[in-house]
């Protein structure tokens, strides 16, 4: 009995202590929030700098994994679930769906929110109505999570899969899909930006050829809000997944799923819930299911965590006030000085496998080092605290640098001084 005293006395205390560290932190990274200074609409991206509390001894360029946080978004996540523990109350998550909804020019109704771009993947691929026989169109250089979801939709749905082969420029990939177009196909899944090498696909110029043959269009776009400021309903897609945790810079485990108006009669929900929005009985004998509510909403389903997507609301806030278009000027300023140093270095030392063409790349770029190999170049690099991402997909062996506004150009000279220095390892 004593020992079980002394063990619930020891961990509550711990629990007490570890909470009041959290509490205390919080409270240092709500006053040490600096407000960005524009002039003329220039930006100071030192100061924003300080606006997140990722350490200044690392180096980070893995955005395109996940991206980092500012403190503004840690603060309100932490207060929304201090208030959620303290009075019980759950709360309302509707508002954000619309400022989700205002950042990629769509309406409300067309927002379904996701734990991340898989999840909103696996609802649209699972949901279409398939026939045996038809098909689908990926690309030849796509990550697993876009891959595997229509995989496993083409073996249950005995589907055919047509792969594109991407090329250096928007002209060529519009061709080479073309080619690929039969009576039969059924949906194109594309990425809006690859995880291989960065580069942007020409979005609006695939959904005009895929509507003329009566294709839909689904697109990966992981890397797309945050990096880019995008107007979906220009783009003319009928479905966009995405993530808020990379380039948005949300809390990590949320995303988002467009599905165009026109489109939610033809998407069965797969997954139900709470969020369907109609009525139902067990016992009606004309039908169980009500309608579903008139909205991409009827795609969600079960508890939400109300703290993580007011952060996703408060990421919005942070970027609409430092300007969707500073923020993409800052982010391809930086990936462009990178890729002129690269392309510095001599030809027969690196391959730059991201696109040259205008258009055709934004904040990634994916190079190769031709006398080191991927995996003890990123070594090196963790070894001078540089994070960066190996590139094992397409079996390309590469390093991807993403670059945000939380990074800086001497930071580039220093990956640069590193590169130069691999490069010359005999």
């Amino acid at each position: 009995m004593t020992n079980r005293r002394t063990f619930l006395r020891s961990t509550t205390q711990a629990l007490v202590s570890s909470f009041m560290a959290f509490n205390m932190s919080a409270e240092v990274v709500a006053q040490n929030q600096i407000a960005p200074l524009t002039l003329n609409n220039k930006v100071d991206w030192e100061q924003v700098r300080d606006l997140f509390i990722l350490s200044k001894k690392k180096t980070y360029f893995n955005t395109g994994t996940i991206g980092v946080s500012p403190k503004s978004v840690l603060d309100m996540v932490y207060e929304q679930m201090l208030k959620v523990e303290t009075t019980g109350e759950y709360g309302k998550i509707h508002g954000v769906r619309s400022q989700i909804a205002s950042f990629v020019k769509v309406l409300d109704s067309e927002i379904c929110l996701t734990s991340n771009t898989t999840s909103g993947i696996n609802i649209v691929a699972q949901g279409i109505r398939f026939k045996r026989g038809d098909e689908i169109i990926i690309t030849n250089q796509e990550h697993v999570g876009n891959a595997l979801p229509w995989l496993q939709t083409a073996k249950v749905k005995g589907l055919k899969v047509k792969v594109l082969a991407l090329a250096p420029t928007a002209e060529e990939i519009l061709h080479n899909l073309q080619k690929l177009f039969s009576h039969k196909t059924k949906v194109v899944a594309v990425p809006h930006i690859t995880c291989t090498t960065g580069q942007v696909l020409p979005i609006k110029e695939i959904a005009t050829l895929a509507h003329k043959q009566g294709i839909l269009l689904f697109v990966d776009g992981a890397h797309g809000p945050g990096m880019l400021s995008l107007n979906l309903t220009d783009l003319g897609c009928d479905f966009y997944a995405a993530a808020c945790h990379k380039w948005m810079l949300g809390p990590k485990g949320t995303g988002f799923l467009y599905v165009n108006q026109k489109q939610q009669e033809n998407l069965i929900p797969c997954f139900v819930g709470s969020g369907f929005g109609g009525d139902w009985s067990v016992t009606n004998k004309e039908g169980y299911l009500g309608k579903f509510i008139d909205s991409a909403e009827r795609y969600e389903y079960g508890t939400q965590n109300t703290a993580l997507w007011l952060g996703v609301a408060e990421a919005v806030r942070f970027m609409n006030e430092l300007g969707r278009e500073n923020i993409e000027k800052r982010i391809k300023d930086l990936s462009e000085y990178l890729k002129l140093h690269l392309l510095d270095i001599q030809q027969d030392k690196i391959d730059l496998l991201t696109p040259g063409e205008s258009g055709s790349w934004a904040g990634i770029q994916t190079f190769r080092l031709k006398n080191i190999s991927h995996d003890d170049f990123a070594e090196k690099a963790m070894s001078q605290n540089i994070r960066v991402r190996k590139v094992n997909e397409s079996n390309l062996n590469a390093i991807r640098i993403s670059t945000h506004i939380y990074n800086s150009y001497g930071e580039i000279d220093q990956l640069i001084t590193l590169i130069k220095a691999c490069s010359m390892i005999r």
